[in-house]
């Protein structure tokens, strides 16, 4: 089948910015039941952001998850994220001798 061998310029390029919220919200369903949280998680937070106007409009949704384990979940991402960026050391950058 054709769309079998269909690649977004996103993938391709590794390029998140190339992606709309309908292809990750998408993609994050595909996922489910498959591997790392995805496989057995039952919490789940989606934050949005709409800076269309200048400001930073920010909103989410969560599933069965309390507003500690929201910071906790973003507070670990933000770690997670500035360590891809080279900002930090991630665990796997350590190490030890």
């Amino acid at each position: 089948m054709m769309s079998d061998k269909i690649v977004t310029m996103a993938a391709k390029l590794g390029d998140s910015t190339r992606q709309t919220p309908e292809m990750i919200f998408n993609e994050a369903i595909s996922y489910i039941g498959k591997e790392g949280a995805f496989k057995d998680g039952t919490k789940a937070l989606v934050l949005m952001l709409d800076d269309t106007d200048g400001n930073y409009n920010v909103s989410w949704i969560n599933a069965n998850m309390k507003s500690s384990e929201c910071m906790a979940l973003c507070e670990t991402a933000k770690y997670r994220f500035l360590s891809e960026m080279g900002y930090v050391l991630g665990t796997n950058d350590i190490e030890i001798v």
